[in-house]
Parts: C-alpha cells; sequence; structure tokens
C-alpha cells in the first residue's frame, strides 16, 4: 500500500529514516529497530507466552475510567492532540471512551462511537477473518500452494517449497522485499500486486518478516474465490454481522465527513490523503472505537457477537495460537496478529497488532486467557506515538496483570560457547540496519549498531538477556547453524555469510579494508573482471547512487525515471529510487549526466540529504581549500560526523581540507557509505 500525500513529517536519529520508509511504503508499523532499551526499563520484565493464574484484571467500568482519565490526564500525554481508548472483558464493554480532539482548532471531541479514524495495519486481522471464512466453506486449503487460487498471476520464486496462505497469515512468505517502492499511482490491489510482484528468496516458513504484501495477497485470493471486490465481500460478511456500520476498507463519503483530523509532530493539522490502492487488504480500514470492540468480542467470545457467528470456534482458536517463535519464550506473530512490546506482556499471553499510518497511531491487545481486550488509537503519528502507544499497553498491564515471575537465572556461559552465535546480522525488513555480535571473554554476547552497543547474557540455550531484562533469541536451521535473530521487533535479523571472495587489487592491512569488506558484506559492491576492487578509479554520479542504495538493500524503483538521460541505463533503477527519496535532483534541463564523474562535494550533499530524512541537523565544522556555496552546509556536516576515510586529516587546529571539488575515487566513497551506515569499524 502506498500513499499519496505531502511529505513525512520529520523525525529525530536513524529512527526517523525507518519511519520515513515506513510510512512513505506504507509498513503501517513503527518499529524502533535500534539496540537502545530506554522503554523495556521501565518495566524491566522477561517475555513469556506461558501464562499466569487468572488476574482480576479490569472489572468495574467506573474503575477502568478513572484509570483511564489518570492515564491520559498526565503530563507523558500532554502532546497527543486526540485519542479514544477502549476495554472490553467478559463480554462486557467497560470503556469506549474519546480524549481530547479530532479537530484541534475547532474544538471538536473525540466521539468515540462516530469519529472514524484509519486504524491501518490492523486491518490485517480483518483480512486474515475473512481468509478463514473461506477455509471453513472449503474453498481454500490453508497448507496449499498459493498458486491454485491466483489464476494467472506467478509468483517468482528463488528457492523451493510451497508458499500458503498460512505463510501469507503468518509474515513468513519469504518475500525479498515486503513492500513496493516509493509513490505509485495503481488504484486496485490487482493492479498493484501485477505490478509490484514479490519475489520468494527464502524458504517459506523459515523466517519471519513484517509482510504487507502478504495481505494484499490474501485480499487478492478473497477477490479470485469469490468474484467479488475484497472490500465489498469483507463487508458483507464481516463488518455487517458484527454491525460495525461506522467502519469501511475504503473511503466512502460517510467515513470521509466522520474523519478525524491528523496532526504532524509540531502539532498542525495535517492535508487530507488518499491511500493506494484504496481498497489495500493490508491496511485501508476505517473504524470508530465502538465498532472495534464488536470485532475484540467476537475474538475473545469463539467468533460470535450479539447472536452472529463470523467463524467457527476453533477458527478464532486458531488466530489466537502463536504460530511463529524464534524460541519458545519469545512469541512473534499468529494469524494476521503479533507480538510486539512482548517485554511488557508481564507473562500473559497477549495477542496484538498495531498499525500506522500519517497522522494515525492504534494498538489492539487480546488477552484470551483472561477474556480481555483493549484498543488505542491516536490522531498524531511521529516517533513519540510509539512511546504513546506502548506507555498506554505497558501502563495497562502493569496495573491490571502485573508481572510476578522471577527473574531468569544467568547461564556461565565460555567464549567459546558463545562463538557460534558471532557475526553479522542484517534486519530482513530494513536491509540497511546491521548488527554485528561478538563473543566476548567474559562470556558474554556484545551486539554493535550504528548507534550503540550492549551486552548480553545468556539465559538459555538459544536465549539472552540485555541490562535491562528484554529477551534476545536465536534461531537453528535443520543443520544447527545459527541462522536468524529476533530482538523483538517486526521483523528477524539474518545471519549474513562473511564475503569468502579474495580481492586481488586490496590486501589484509589497506586501509581502507574494513569498509570495503563492510560494503561487500552489505551487497553494495561488485567487484571487476579478476576480483579487482580498484580502489583509485574515480566514480561517476551514476556509480556513486548505485553504491549507495546496494549497500542500504532496499528494493529499487519500478517507475518511469525523472530524467531524460537515464532511460536504459544500467543504473536507472539506483537513480530513480534516490530521486524518490529525495537525495538527488539532476539539473534545470531534466538530466542527470550520470556518467560524469561526481565530486566529493557533490557526494556530501547526496549523504546530507540523507541523514535529514533521519532527522539530522546542520553543524558546524572549520574547513579550508574551496567548496562551493551550495554544497557548504552538507560538506561541513560530513567533516564534522567525520563521513570519511583515511584521505582526511584533520589539522592541528582543527581545521579540515575536505578535498570538496576533487573527484571521488571508490576507496573514499566506500568509507563515506560504510561509516554513515555503520559508524567506526575497529
Amino acid at each position: 500500500m502506498t500513499i499519496e500525500r505531502h511529505a513525512a513529517p520529520r523525525r529525530s536519529g536513524k529512527k526517523a529514516l525507518i519511519t520515513t520508509i515506513a510510512l512513505a511504503t506504507a509498513i503501517t508499523f513503527f518499529h524502533p529497530l535500534c539496540l537502545s532499551d530506554a522503554s523495556a526499563a521501565e518495566s524491566p520484565t522477561t517475555a513469556s507466552h506461558q501464562t499466569l493464574p487468572t488476574a482480576a484484571g479490569p472489572t468495574s467500568p467506573q474503575e477502568v475510567e478513572a484509570f483511564a482519565d489518570k492515564l491520559f490526564a498526565s503530563s507523558k500525554m500532554k502532546d497527543i492532540p486526540g485519542a479514544v481508548f477502549v476495554v472490553v472483558k467478559d463480554g462486557k464493554l467497560l470503556l469506549n471512551k474519546g480524549y481530547g480532539y479530532s479537530d484541534v482548532k475547532a474544538k471538536t471531541p473525540m466521539d468515540p462511537d462516530k469519529t472514524v479514524m484509519r486504524v491501518a495495519s490492523i486491518t490485517k486481522p480483518f483480512t486474515t477473518a475473512v481468509l478463514l471464512q473461506l477455509a471453513e466453506q472449503g474453498k481454500l486449503d490453508l497448507k496449499k500452494d498459493i498458486s491454485a487460487y491466483l489464476g494467472d498471476l506467478h509468483i517468482p520464486r528463488k528457492v523451493e517449497g510451497d508458499l500458503t496462505a498460512e505463510h501469507l497469515m503468518t509474515h513468513t512468505s519469504g518475500f525479498e522485499f515486503p513492500d513496493p517502492p516509493l509513490s505509485t499511482h495503481l488504484t486496485t490491489n490487482a493492479e498493484y500486486l501485477r505490478h509490484y510482484t514479490p519475489t520468494v528468496v527464502r524458504k517459506p516458513g523459515e523466517s519471519y518478516m513484517y509482510d504487507n504484501m502478504g495481505f494484499s495477497l490474501q485480499g487478492y485470493i478473497v477477490e479470485k474465490i469469490t468474484g467479488e471486490p475484497f472490500d465489498k465481500y469483507a463487508k458483507k460478511s464481516l463488518l455487517d454481522p458484527l454491525g460495525m456500520t461506522h467502519s469501511s476498507f475504503i473511503m466512502t463519503p460517510d467515513t470521509k465527513t466522520a474523519l478525524s483530523l491528523s496532526y504532524d509532530s509540531n502539532g498542525e493539522p495535517m492535508p487530507p490523503y488518499e491511500i493506494n490502492p484504496a481498497d489495500s487488504p493490508d491496511g485501508s480500514l476505517l473504524s470508530t472505537g465502538g465498532d472495534m470492540a464488536k470485532f475484540m468480542f467476537a475474538m475473545l467470545n469463539a467468533g460470535s457477537y450479539n447472536g452472529q457467528q463470523i467463524l467457527k470456534q476453533e477458527s478464532v482458536r486458531s488466530m489466537l495460537e502463536v504460530k511463529v517463535s524464534s524460541v519458545a519464550e519469545l512469541p512473534n506473530t499468529s494469524y494476521g496478529f503479533e507480538s510486539l512490546f512482548r517485554e511488557n506482556f508481564n507473562g500473559q499471553k497477549v495477542l496484538a497488532k498495531g498499525g500506522d499510518l500519517p497522522g494515525f497511531s492504534s494498538w489492539m491487545w487480546l488477552l484470551p486467557d483472561q477474556k480481555t481486550g483493549a484498543f488505542v488509537i491516536f490522531n498524531r503519528n511521529d516517533a513519540a506515538n510509539a512511546y504513546f502507544r506502548e506507555h498506554t499497553f505497558t501502563s495497562f498491564m502493569n496495573h491490571y496483570y502485573p508481572d510476578n515471575k522471577p527473574a531468569p537465572t544467568i547461564l556461565k556461559s565460555t567464549q567459546q560457547e558463545l562463538q557460534q552465535f558471532a557475526g553479522a546480522y542484517r534486519d530482513l525488513r530494513l536491509g540497511f540496519e546491521l548488527i554485528r555480535v561478538e563473543a566476548k571473554p567474559e562470556g558474554v554476547l556484545e551486539l554493535s549498531s550504528s548507534t550503540a552497543k550492549q551486552q548480553l547474557q545468556q539465559v538459555g540455550p538459544l536465549l539472552f538477556k540485555t541490562e535491562s531484562n528484554k529477551l534476545i533469541g536465536f534461531k537453528r536451521d535443520p543443520k544447527g547453524n545459527i541462522t536468524y535473530m529476533d530482538q523483538g521487533n517486526v521483523s528477524w535479523l539474518q545471519k549474513l555469510p562473511a564475503p569468502s571472495v579474495t580481492i586481488s587489487d586490496i590486501n589484509e592491512n589497506h586501509p581502507y579494508r574494513n569498509y570495503i569488506d563492510d560494503l561487500l558484506l552489505r551487497g553494495g559492491i561488485e567487484l571487476g573482471s579478476g576480483n579487482t576492487f580498484l580502489p583509485d578509479q574515480e566514480l561517476t554520479r551514476g556509480d556513486f547512487i548505485s553504491l549507495l542504495i546496494s549497500s542500504m538493500h532496499i528494493r529499487k524503483s519500478d517507475n518511469t525515471s525523472s530524467f531524460a538521460d537515464i532511460k536504459g541505463h544500467k543504473y536507472a533503477k539506483d537513480i530513480q529510487t534516490a530521486v524518490e527519496f529525495g537525495l538527488v535532483t539532476g539539473t534545470h534541463t531534466n538530466q542527470f549526466s550520470p556518467d560524469t564523474p561526481i565530486t566529493r562535494q557533490e557526494a556530501a550533499v547526496v549523504i546530507w540529504r540523507l541523514v535529514q530524512l533521519m532527522g539530522a541537523d546542520a553543524l558546524d565544522a572549520k574547513l579550508v581549500g574551496e567548496t562551493d556555496k551550495w554544497a557548504l552546509t552538507a560538506v561541513k556536516y560530513a567533516v564534522a560526523s567525520q563521513i570519511y576515510g583515511p584521505e582526511v586529516s584533520p589539522r592541528a587546529d582543527g581545521s579540515v581540507d575536505y578535498g570538496s571539488k576533487r573527484n571521488l575515487v571508490r576507496k573514499e566513497a566506500t568509507a563515506m557509505i560504510s561509516l554513515l551506515l555503520s559508524g567506526p569499524i575497529s
């Protein structure tokens, strides 16, 4: 699903780049992929889906409202324009209340029964429920290869193994990329899938990666089986029986009239936008708090609500069973649900789903053993909203289901025993994120990213804990090799094989060797004939952009080239991808000149534009030598951030000659990009 809209609000830190890519490609769930455990530190618990004895939980509507009122009146919630909070238990609606405003300027209160908001990826459990209805009718075999249901739509595969509806529902498809490139104007889900057909590159069922394409395919399967558009069939088979009269899978005149305004991080109202395709089975649902309560009632009551049986009891039970885990203590996903924020589960069995679109952020969680569910949604979405959402959930769990599990036992591990976990791991979803794992002599694992380091202590054969008691797991393949790491985000990280190629013109002691090895590991570098790197060869503008985009491991654009002189060029997709991220602008004559040598100041400008997506602010530096005015801010940032290799040496007075107007060579470009993505590599 993609979005036609204005630019996303700026965010701080590398999380901003993640969220920028997320919102631009409709990832529809923000997750801070980093090593920091700031959120986990507030609730030092260990995650498990082994349930504790039944706690009282929420019981009285008056007490729940008092809890919610205090929560939303707290200073930690002061920056939200508006929200709706819903709590159900034992078939009773204990809370359905709005806070703040749907229109701040007009002071229009949030009405939990009438104010419509975009629940975004909370659409996914609804889509899966419709698919399970078809399975109940015998029209779909969940364990049969989906090619039987796709008609003439063919899914390319680079590995063997059936791709089933079950894989689509559990984010285990093995697709190379879970989302399409930026910006598209395709209007229907079918057109979308035909244009951006995903490719299977890992054996289905082997790995977990949050996957919008898998849910788009579920909607397509519904259309092929029923002969009706997904939104119409899903309304008839699911929304109407539940009495969700204020909800729709597409924008209608009624939902548009009732739609809340949404706000950016500065508290300013955002311009209206549409999503494409309009009927996205992965995230187009619009709903209210009251309507979402009805869906939760059905999920917690064996598929029945108000006399309507939307699913059989066994189907609902299957939806609420954890289907994917790296290790038993760390649940990842079930059919349509997920297990984020699991460090705050407090030992309870929790199935949840989050959703994000520009200006809207939501979180629904179910405790099936406690017959309890809750839903919260905000009409603001930026980096802080991940905190608002998690803070609401954590506060709820600590208040109603406090944790009383003993702390895990620390195992005495040797460096040799831990060596099997060592290596570099790449996030399956956000390929520019690499984490390096090192076995230390003290018997701990050290994890290093571009932003932080932390140490892990072993508490199980494949289970470790951070200093703040967040659990991290590893997964073996059938041969016993460690293949994945699970940090509790929306995808696992895959262990990368160390490059085995020998570079013929670079020795082990070359001053740029570490940077070159890093980009080889990332897949950004292609060696020449005879495994040559040609370290002193000048790069063209196209060479540099391709090196950057390939090293980031993001899906390349299939859109029409923006520049007349890159059509048919070998780097056309790389350059177009950079255009869509705003990294390059070309010339006033609609040219990019891909084969012209790139200067160091031009490369610095590309990097500066990229770090601005990460929320970076301008930095000052003392420069000597000549730099053009249009590149001055970028070069100062590069110098202040030390995004350069051994070719640059600060002088005794702290000034730096960046060599701005000199043409960039391959080894220098490798250092720039490696330092940008990884930070210093020892």
